[in-house]
């Protein structure tokens, strides 16, 4: 499954009521990225020019299993449904990780949130919207200050 697919079609399912699908044993691994850990480095590199010129990969320095965030996003949607495994599909990687050396050197803040969190943020906020408890142009949760490099 492409890294950006898992994600929707889980959260997809358990707003149907379906279960996650997780294809082989759930222990490929993803590196996902928070939208605000992006929007920060952008709005960073206005002001900084370290990076001017420079072509950045912004990602994140922890994976997650899939396993875990079938279960994550399925305990802030649907937690009565069951996990389920089905056949690996041919072609899918066993694991994604950024190569972020570059945007260390050029950046002064870390990544705020882990996939995990990034992931249970964004499913109760989708979940909140659907569900009309907020309209989506409110923030389901406020953000701690970022992390500076040491």
């Amino acid at each position: 499954m492409r890294p950006n697919m898992a994600m929707t079609s889980f959260v997809s399912r358990c707003f149907h009521g379906e279960p996650p699908v997780i294809f082989d044993d759930g222990s490929k691994t993803r590196d996902f990225t928070h939208v605000d850990d992006i929007v920060h480095v952008n709005d960073q590199h206005l002001t900084d020019d370290r990076a001017d010129g420079e072509i950045l990969n912004l990602g994140s320095t922890d994976n997650i299993d899939i396993e875990t965030l079938a279960t994550v996003i399925r305990d802030e949607i649907g937690p009565s449904l069951e996990l389920e495994y089905s056949d690996p599909r041919r072609g899918d990687a066993e694991h994604t990780h950024a190569d972020i050396s570059k945007q260390r050197t050029c950046s002064s803040t870390n990544r705020r949130r882990t996939s995990a969190k990034g992931s249970r943020n964004s499913s109760t906020g989708i979940a909140r919207i659907r569900t009309g408890m907020i309209r989506s142009s409110e923030t389901p949760e406020p953000h701690p200050p970022y992390e500076t490099n040491p």
